[in-house]
């Protein structure tokens, strides 16, 4: 019997003992289920997050071709520019080496220009052409109504014009007029001031024209009695009522002269005597703004650059 006993005793503890190991297998098994639904939970918000930091990357990269297409575009723009304003600088260099070497100007005034260079002729201001300016608009009108004047040479005084006419005899340098400013401009102005107002008259070829104030009593002798109209239909309704009185240029070229007769036809200027200045300021105006814009243009594609470079990092920052 107690051996019996015995031996329900060692059950009994052995039942305990296999019951508390149970317990403990069921707090495991049960820690262990809560452990991999907290790591399911995990990978789920990891992915999410993943997938986030993938979408992230995937506006980014747009992002950042938009740029690089901007750049590209940008670049192609600033190299066209460049290559427009290295050729406005070559015509401004060709016309500035024009200018300088009287190109188109006729032996003897090219020899006056030089000797006054050099200070062997004082008093000497310069041809016609060089001293005033007038729009694109009226260039033909006035070269006309100039005509060989473009080419006389403008002086101090009568005693320079007698200098420079002995320094072209003593060098068999050809002939030249020469218009002192002390005599020059000092005839009556135009007094049918009623033809001004008449249909297509635009003014006097003298309003039309900018110079110096030193050159106003020149502007008026050389064209302060040239009228000038916008059509050649103009000019001879002007000219049959005013009795063939008046010297009339149009637009287009045709000269009215005082006594009916009328010239005209195909006008070629090649030299461009009266333009080359104003050409020369337009083109110099033009590059500045040419340049204007090529400085903000590559002041953006820096910045573009620059925010190009910043997208990039965080794409790889994000994507490590």
């Amino acid at each position: 019997v107690s051996a019996i006993n015995a031996g329900l005793a060692e059950l009994s503890e052995r039942r305990a003992a296999l019951e508390a190991e149970s317990e403990s297998v069921d707090g495991q098994l049960t820690e262990k289920r809560r452990a991999a639904s907290a790591s399911r939970r995990a990978l789920e918000e990891a992915q999410e997050e993943a997938d986030t930091v993938r979408n992230i990357i995937s506006g980014h990269t747009l992002k950042m071709e938009g740029r690089v297409k901007r750049e590209e575009t940008a670049r192609q723009k600033s190299i066209d520019l460049t290559m427009e304003k290295n050729n406005l600088d070559s015509r401004i260099h060709l016309l500035s080496e024009m200018e300088k070497e009287y190109e188109g100007f006729n032996k003897a005034v090219r020899l006056i220009m030089q000797a006054a260079e050099k200070n062997t002729l004082r008093g000497v201001h310069g041809p016609v052409a060089n001293l005033m300016t007038t729009d694109k608009r009226y260039a033909v009108a006035i070269e006309i109504a100039l005509g060989a004047g473009m080419q006389n040479v403008v002086v101090d005084r009568e005693e320079d014009a007698k200098s420079a006419i002995n320094f072209l005899k003593q060098r068999d340098g050809g002939r030249a007029t020469f218009l002192p400013l002390t005599s020059v401009g000092l005839r009556g102005g135009f007094t049918d001031n009623g033809a001004l107002k008449e249909p297509g008259v635009i003014g006097l070829a003298s309003t039309l024209v900018q110079a110096d104030q030193q050159y106003e009593g020149l502007v008026r002798y050389l064209l302060g009695r040239v009228v000038v109209a916008d059509t050649i239909d103009h000019a001879v309704a002007l000219a049959r009522k005013y009795r063939y009185s008046l010297r009339i240029v149009t637009l287009e070229g045709e000269l009215l002269s005082p006594g009916g007769s009328m010239t005209g036809g195909a006008f070629k200027n090649s030299s461009n005597l009266l333009g080359r200045r104003r050409e020369i300021e337009e083109l110099e105006e033009s590059v500045k703004l040419l340049k204007k814009d090529l400085d903000a243009l590559n002041q953006a594609i820096d910045e573009n650059q620059s925010k190009r470079n910043a997208l990039r990092d965080k794409i790889a920052a994000l994507a490590e």
